[in-house]
């Protein structure tokens, strides 16, 4: 599940460039109240130029290739430095969903 324009961002990582774009992680809650996570990508000069993508957007991306699907493996690097702050947002999150 990709992240879309309806959707409310809760909290966004600072940007990573990796290679030749740059990346971002977010934690977002869709008009559902279901709360998720994305890797978002910059492409400056492809199709879709000019606008973050979801991970599910990435040319390699693969969702049977187990923890990357298909991405960088460098994204690791961009989680583990804002891992405290992700899993904050993702439990704040999920209690704030009405029963």
């Amino acid at each position: 599940m990709g992240w879309y324009a309806a959707d409310k961002i809760l909290y966004a990582t600072p940007e990573m460039l990796i290679g030749k774009h740059r990346w971002k992680m977010i934690v977002y809650r869709t008009p559902h109240n279901h709360v998720y996570t994305d890797f978002l990508w910059w492409d400056d000069w492809g199709f879709g130029a000019g606008r973050w993508q979801s991970m599910e957007e990435w040319p390699k991306y693969n969702s049977n290739d187990g923890l990357y699907a298909g991405c960088p493996h460098i994204l690791r690097k961009l989680y583990d430095a804002h891992k405290a702050e992700i899993e904050d947002t993702l439990n704040a999150g999920r209690q704030a969903i009405p029963a």
